[in-house]
């Protein structure tokens, strides 16, 4: 299953969140921190599709999402990639 880029977007949103508060992540607490703009159940939608993906688990019902080995690879990927780029401007530029 191919994950878009907009579900990438949100695990890296649901990520960023986990390492900072160390707890699940759910639907209530990405709409009130306003790092995304969309409805609670929207995002409810879109966690269960990252969910089935393999990228996020949800522990029991009502807890937020916690990111699987495979989503934090994926994360640290596109971090590098970033990276990467970053870098290889930053040495077009010294080479000029």
């Amino acid at each position: 299953m191919t994950v878009d880029s907009k579900l990438l977007a949100l695990l890296d949103v649901v990520i960023d969140n986990y390492i900072f508060k160390g707890e699940p992540v759910g639907s209530k607490f990405l709409h009130s921190s306003g790092d995304t703009e969309y409805a609670p159940s929207t995002l409810r939608k879109y966690l269960n599709q990252l969910e089935k993906s393999g990228m996020v688990y949800q522990p029991y019902n009502s807890s937020g999402r916690i990111p699987t080995v495979q989503g934090l690879s994926t994360y640290i990927a596109g971090y590098l990639a970033v990276k990467e780029e970053e870098s290889d401007g930053e040495v077009t530029n010294v080479r000029k």
